[in-house]
């Protein structure tokens, strides 16, 4: 508790300001209730003060420290904190994961609902009933912390470091983890299929499975790289749990296949005909990916009472963090939660996705000036797909041509780019030609089945396009 304050500012309103103190220093005030909605608060050190109540929706902090001070039912939705700290001087050892909920938090049902926080530290934080639903994390640095009832639902943490990562006792559902560092991270076994990127985590680090004396099951990580340790999460999990999100379903094959695991029976004969077709020509990612996704588009009409559109929004989540670049897989995914009801958020952030998605495709018109067959179609790609990589404009890409004419001379090409950050190596490709009614051939490709007629010369564009990364 803090004592003796020696300046009232309860109830004052900061709101859509530039706030100014006559000292960078303020020790022991009283914030109670006070208005900071949309302000903006750079270069100032909150020491002892007590922030309770406090409305700070959507405000702007910067290189501001926030020494041992209170943030009880502190409403912090939609801010910014750049290059700040959350510093407690008495550490929180006493702590431990089965007494938490003996000892009071500085942080008690705070709302950092959709916060955003860049190069900020937190030190002996006892964060307790803290909502971080929807909000990013990015070079942050997180030193000797503990987290009880904490929601990181919906929230990204990425590029940041952990000492100790426990998250036990948190919401996690749809939590996107990428680039992160820590000495130790532990999280509830059948919650690990809830986070985006926990595929990554098994293959960079070791992890063991132990139960306390509640016959709960953790996962806890170390530090060392992998071994040979595997684990079949889907027969592990049916004495944990027998009703499963389809996007829980989607990172259990995800999680396996990075673990080597048999593929699930659900798409397997899915990924035979994909072999037939692709070969060697898509990563074995990929392969679950489209399986997958062709699975749940077949059977939408017996599966769309057990599909969600969080389901979907956390599986384009997942595919753009992973720079996955089948056009055809995005497509299919849209279509689906095009037909699926959902909350305002989760239509918002559908809407928003797909906006995305689409901004990152481009449709490019391609001249033919000289007589139109597949050789003088195989060279214009060729030449298209050089010029790109000269320009640097994108490392690989992924495309579909739309129509070709013989009347127009026009070729038309969709590209998906996914975000600069995300660029991966070419893995796979769909595409569909159509020819005009006055040519008398029609010939299409959609990634599914290959039509015998002039296959020999389909198989041949396949693999000219594939030659970069073949060599």
């Amino acid at each position: 508790m803090i004592n003796q304050i020696t300046q009232n500012y309860s109830g004052k309103i900061f709101s859509y300001e530039i706030v100014n103190f006559d000292s960078p220093n303020l020790v022991k005030l009283n914030f109670y209730r006070a208005d900071f909605v949309k302000s903006v608060v750079d270069g100032y050190k909150f020491e002892k003060c007590n922030l309770t109540h406090m409305d700070a929706k959507g405000c702007y902090f910067k290189n501001c420290e926030f020494i041992d001070c209170e943030f009880n039912h502190t409403n912090f939705a939609d801010a910014k904190f750049i290059d700040c700290k959350f510093i407690y001087t008495k550490n929180n050892d006493e702590i431990k994961h089965d007494n938490y909920q003996n000892f009071k938090s500085p942080f008690e049902k705070a709302s950092f609902f959709n916060t955003f926080f860049k190069g900020c530290e937190f030190k002996n934080c006892y964060m307790k009933g803290i909502g971080f639903r929807y909000s990013f994390f990015d070079e942050c640095n997180f030193i000797n912390n503990k987290n009880y009832s904490v929601s990181f639902e919906k929230a990204i943490i990425k590029n940041t470091k952990f000492d100790i990562f426990d998250i036990r006792h948190s919401a996690v559902y749809g939590l996107m983890i990428e680039n992160i560092e820590f000495k130790q991270f532990i999280t509830r076994f059948e919650k690990a299929i809830q986070i985006i990127g926990i595929d990554e985590i098994f293959k960079d680090y070791n992890y063991e499975i132990k139960q306390d004396n509640q016959n709960q099951f953790f996962l806890i990580f170390s530090e060392n790289k992998s071994s040979n340790s595997k684990i079949d999460f889907e027969h592990t999990l049916k004495n944990l749990s027998n009703k499963k999100s389809l996007f829980e379903q989607f990172n259990i094959i995800i999680i396996n296949n990075s673990l080597q695991n048999t593929p699930n029976e659900k798409i397997k004969n899915y990924l035979i005909e994909i072999n037939k077709i692709f070969e060697n020509r898509m990563n074995n990612l990929d392969k679950i990916v489209y399986g997958f996704t062709k699975y749940i588009y077949d059977n939408f009409s017996k599966l769309k009472y057990n599909i969600s559109l969080e389901d979907i929004n956390l599986i384009l989540l997942f595919l753009i963090s992973k720079g996955f670049l089948m056009l055809n897989v995005y497509e299919k995914l849209i279509d689906i939660g095009n037909k699926l009801e959902g909350t305002l958020i989760e239509k918002g952030i559908f809407e928003i996705i797909k906006k995305t998605i689409n901004s990152n495709i481009v449709t490019i018109t391609l001249k033919q000036e000289n007589e139109f067959t597949i050789e003088n179609l195989i060279q214009n790609l060729t030449k298209l797909k050089n010029e790109l990589l000269q320009k640097q404009l994108i490392e690989n890409y992924h495309y579909k041509i739309l129509s070709i004419s013989n009347g127009s001379t026009d070729i038309l090409m969709n590209f998906i780019i996914p975000f600069i950050a995300y660029l991966y190596p070419l893995t796979a490709f769909n595409f569909q030609i159509k020819y005009d009614e006055k040519i008398k051939i029609k010939l299409e490709f959609k990634g599914e089945k290959l039509i015998s007629l002039n296959k020999n010369l389909l198989e041949h564009l396949l693999q000219l396009l594939y030659k970069e990364e073949e060599s």
